[in-house]
C-alpha cells in the first residue's frame, strides 16, 4: 500500500520493475520523513483495525469501576508481589455488544463522554509495539529501498539507517493500565520497560525517533492523516522527535526513552531478501517469523503468525 500511494502521488516511481542497465542515468528522488510519517500513522491504524486480531477484553465487558483519570489513585497489581508495582485498575464485568462501546452501558460511572471515549482509545491502542513498527519498517524498505529510484531524507540530508531501537519508556504508575477480567484473570496493559520504537539517522548523525506506540499510556498525542485516508480516519496517534521538537524541549528523547538495543531493519540482509527474493509473500513468512523471534527472543504464538502477514501485505505487498 505505501509504494503504491507513492506511486499515485509521484509517477516517477514508476520505474520500480525497470531492467537494470548500467548506461542508464537516473537522479534519485528523496522523500521527507517529515511529510511521509503521518501516512505511517494512519497504516499503523488500519492494522489495528483489521479484525484478524482478538479484541481487547477491555472492549468487549462492561467497566464496573471508576478508573477516571485525575480522581482514581493507581493500586498495587493483583497478583504482584511488588507493592511499587502500580497502575490503574480497570475492572471488567459482563460482555457487551460494539454497538455500545464507548457508551455509558459499557462505563457508566466516567466522568463524561470525553473521559470515556479517551479510555476507549487508550484500551484500543494498547500492544502490539513490535510489530506495528517493524511492520512500518518493512514497508519502507519495500517503498524506498529495493529498485525504486526514491530514498528517505529529513530535511536535507538523506537517511542513512533506520530500524527498531528496544528499551523503557518513562510512565508513571496513574497513566499504566491493567485489567482484571470478571474471572479475576489479570490482564497487563502494555510495559513501558518493554517498549519498541523505530529510529532513524541521517547522513548528518542527527537520530529522530518515531513512536506509535505511547498513547495507551496518556500520551495523547495525534497527527492528522486526512491529506492521506478519508473517511472514517483523519488522526492516528504518533509521536515524531523531531528536530523542532527536540529544540523545544532540550533532552526530552533521553527523559522520555532509556535504549537497551536496536536492530536496523535497513542494513538487514534477511529483510532485503524478505521482500526481493519472495514474490510471494507467503513464502517469505517463515524468514519474516525467524527474524522477528530473534528479536523478541521468544517464540511468536499462533495468534501473532496469524495477524503479521496480514499486516504486511496490507502495509507493504
Amino acid at each position: 500500500m505505501l509504494y503504491v500511494h507513492l506511486l499515485l502521488f509521484n509517477p516517477w516511481g514508476a520505474d520500480r520493475c525497470r531492467p537494470f542497465d548500467p548506461t542508464f542515468k537516473v537522479k534519485i528522488q528523496t522523500v521527507d520523513l517529515e511529510i511521509i510519517y503521518p501516512f505511517l500513522a494512519s497504516l499503523c491504524y488500519l492494522c489495528r483495525s483489521l479484525s484478524v486480531t482478538k479484541p481487547h477484553p477491555g472492549l468487549t465487558h462492561r467497566i464496573t469501576n471508576s478508573p477516571n483519570p485525575g480522581v482514581a489513585l493507581p493500586e498495587p497489581i493483583p497478583g504482584s508481589n511488588d507493592t511499587e508495582d502500580q497502575a490503574m485498575i480497570v475492572r471488567l464485568g459482563s460482555p457487551v455488544s460494539p454497538q455500545v462501546l464507548a457508551t455509558q452501558t459499557w462505563w457508566p460511572t466516567a466522568l463524561s463522554e470525553k473521559v470515556r471515549n479517551k479510555m476507549r482509545r487508550r484500551i484500543t491502542f494498547d500492544g502490539f509495539d513490535f510489530h506495528l513498527h517493524w511492520v512500518v519498517c518493512f514497508a519502507l524498505i519495500d517503498a524506498f529501498y529495493t529498485e525504486q529510484k526514491i530514498r528517505l531524507k529529513y530535511k536535507s540530508h538523506p537517511i542513512a539507517d533506520f530500524g527498531l531501537a528496544h528499551g523503557k519508556f518513562r510512565v508513571t504508575c496513574q497513566d499504566r493500565l491493567a485489567y482484571v477480567l470478571p474471572d479475576g484473570t489479570v490482564r497487563r496493559g502494555q510495559d513501558p520497560d518493554d517498549h519498541w520504537w523505530i529510529y532513524f539517522t541521517t547522513m548528518k548523525g542527527e537520530e529522530l525517533i518515531l513512536d506509535f506506540g505511547v498513547y495507551t499510556w496518556n500520551m495523547a498525542m495525534f497527527i492528522g492523516t486526512e491529506p492521506y485516508i478519508h473517511e472514517p480516519l483523519f488522526m492516528a496517534p504518533a509521536v515524531f522527535f523531531n528536530r523542532m521538537l527536540n529544540k523545544n524541549v532540550p533532552n526530552i528523547t533521553t527523559q522520555l526513552y532509556t535504549e537497551k538495543e536496536r536492530f536496523s531493519v535497513l542494513k538487514d540482509k534477511d529483510m532485503a531478501s524478505a521482500i526481493l527474493d519472495y514474490p510471494q509473500l507467503i513464502k517469505a513468512m517463515p524468514l519474516c517469523f525467524k527474524w522477528a523471534e530473534n528479536k523478541l527472543k521468544r517464540k511468536l504464538n499462533g495468534e501473532e503468525k496469524e495477524f503479521l502477514p496480514h499486516w504486511i501485505r496490507e502495509v507493504a505487498f
